[in-house]
Order: C-alpha cells, then structure tokens, then sequence
C-alpha cells in the first residue's frame, strides 16, 4: 500500500466537506480534475489534508480515477465518499455529484455539531462542580476538621467519611490524579472492545433523556445515506453496507446488515425495516414503503432525514431544560450532604462555647 500514514492522519469532516463542494465548483467551471486537485493542494490550509491532496493528484496523474485513489485512504474517506464519487464518474456526472455529496456532508456536520453543543453544557456543570468538590476537600475540611479536634468535638459518620476523603486528597492528590487517569484510560480503551461498546450501545438506546435523541440521530443518518446513495444510483444493498458504517449505534449496524441479507433474498426494504421497531418507527418504514411503491425511494429517504433533523434539532434546543433539574438535584443532594456532614459539628463546638 502507499500510504501507511493513513493511520495517523486526522482529517475533520468539516475538511472533508469543503474538499467536495470546491472540487465539484472547479469541476463544474470546466477545470481538469489533476488541476483542481493542484488548486485544492495549495488552498489546503491543514497540512494534513494537504499530503492527502497531493496524494490523489499524484494517483490521478497516473492514470487512475478519483474514486480509485480516494480508495488508497480508507481512513480519511468514507465508503459513502467514495461510493458517490464512482457514480458520478460512471454517469458522467462527477461535479454534480461532489456537490450533492457536499451537501449532505454538511448536514451531517451541522448534526453533529448539534449534538455536541447540547452535550458540553451538563459535562461542563460536572467537570465544575467535581473540581469545587475537590478545592473543598483539600483546604476547607482539614480547616473545619482542626477545629472540631481541637474541641473535641463527637462526629457524626458522614463527617467521619468527609474528612477521610478530605485527608486522603490531601495527601495523595497525586496518586489520585494518577489512578484517575489510569481508570479513565481503561474505561476508554474497554468501551472500545466489542462487549464494551455494546454496553455503551445498549446503555444509550435505554437511557431515559437520551435514548429518543439517539433513534433519531441515527435514524436521520440512515436517512440521509440511504437517500443520497439511492437517489445516485448505488443498488440498495450497497447502499445499506456504507450506511452501516456510517452510523454510530452497533445496534443500528447489526439491523442494516441484516436487512441487506434479507433483501437479498427477496424482501423489500419497508418490510425488513419494519422488523426492527425498537430501532426504526412507523414513520420512515411507511415512507420507504412509499418511496418503494412510486419509484422516488432516494427522494422520500431524504425528506424523511429532513424530517429527523429537524426532530434532533428541536431536542438539543430543549436538552439544556431538560437536563438542568437533574443537574439541581444533583448539586442539592452534594451540597446538602456537605452541610449536614460540616455544619452539625459546628453547632457542637458553638454550643460547648
């Protein structure tokens, strides 16, 4: 293989999004594709993506086509990328493809993007309030603790149980740190297994704030690849093989696979949807039976990820006042438990005064 920096290189989908939409601009305005690529490798203003660049335009060079060298990085380009690249160099329709590939790219980005920013405001708020907790522990209980030995002062356990956690990050906040950096790293590298990540699936597909937003995460995604690989005429079970990778959910990969087998033998798309109602509503497998029954399958799979979007949109909007109360129960119970833990010794030692 060429290139084993494959491997290491990071690529973000915003890169990615741009390279299409500016190659199918180029392309469309006339502009030979090892030309465009020259213009690409010197607007490049990631050093990473640059090499990419260079890359395809020295395979394009040789004599082999876009889609083939975009192939020789697996890592950096999806099977939807290249998918829709090889349909419109077969159809002759390159630039309009890289457009709608663009497009839809986006989408995908702003989704993403979505998601995020809802998630950052609660990790935020737990991050905050973990390093108070800790600022509390280190200088304000030995504090409090000094002056209930020195009254000597009868504890209660919570109080006991405070200022051995106190006592212990005082002392040993290295190897806190150390051994939190340790659990962190397994927790990650474990998650990333097989049983690990069905976990984590499973967990997310159950989870009372976020299992709703997760179906319609990946179900618009689903939508979306579907929609855009059909309406370029990529044959249904090869659309369903990039759209499992695509997607996120490894329940969601299992039912795509499945789905391609049983279309294989002879079902329809709706129909083997339709076998998977946890994961997939009524709503996209009547408009997959619609798209099927009038020929416009690609054009419905994208109004119904249209649909979804906008459902997802809508939800991260809300997730901050959804999750705010269990954030102020959370912060309650510490900030009670803390009171009651420091705060009754302290009547002790005002009382014997």
């Amino acid at each position: 293989m060429k290139i084993s920096l494959d491997w290491f290189l990071f690529i973000s989908l915003r890169e990615k999004v741009a390279f299409a939409k500016n190659m199918g601009a180029m392309l469309s305005a006339g502009l030979p594709l090892a030309r465009a690529l020259q213009v690409l490798e010197r607007q490049s203003e990631s050093a990473a993506f640059r090499k990419v660049v260079i890359g395809l335009g020295e395979e394009v060079r040789r004599g082999h086509t876009l889609s083939q060298a975009i192939r020789r990085y697996p890592r950096v380009f999806s099977k939807l990328f290249s998918a829709v690249v090889s349909v419109g160099e077969e159809g002759g329709t390159l630039a309009a493809s890289l457009s709608s590939l663009s497009e839809q790219l986006e989408r995908v980005y702003a989704l993403g993007k979505k998601v995020r920013g809802a998630l950052l405001y609660p990790a935020f708020i737990v991050v905050v309030m973990a390093a108070i907790a800790v600022l509390m522990l280190i200088y304000v209980v030995p504090e409090l603790s000094a002056t209930f030995a020195e009254f000597q002062v009868s504890l209660p356990a919570s109080t006991q149980v405070l200022i051995m956690v106190s006592n212990f990050f005082s002392h040993h906040l290295l190897l806190f740190i150390s051994a939190l950096g340790v659990v962190v790293v397994g927790v990650v590298l474990f998650f990333r297994t097989r049983i690990g990540g069905k976990i984590v699936d499973f967990a997310l597909l159950h989870a009372p704030v976020l299992r709703t937003l997760v179906r319609e995460v990946n179900t618009a995604r689903v939508a979306r690849t579907l929609g855009s690989l059909t309406a370029a005429g990529v044959p249904i079970t090869t659309s369903l093989d990039v759209a499992s990778q695509v997607v996120q959910n490894g329940y969601y990969r299992r039912a795509l696979s499945l789905s391609r087998g049983s279309i294989e033998k002879g079902k329809t798309l709706s129909v083997t949807l339709g076998e998977f109602p946890t994961l997939f509503e009524p709503y996209i497998v009547e408009m997959v039976a619609s798209g099927e029954e009038t020929g416009k399958l690609g054009d419905l799979l994208l109004d119904t990820a249209l649909f979804y979007e906008a459902e997802v949109e809508q939800k991260t909007k809300n997730f901050s006042s959804v999750i705010e109360p269990f954030l102020m129960v959370a912060v309650g119970v510490a900030v009670g438990f803390f009171a009651y833990a420091m705060i009754l010794p302290m009547y002790t030692v005002m009382n014997a005064l």
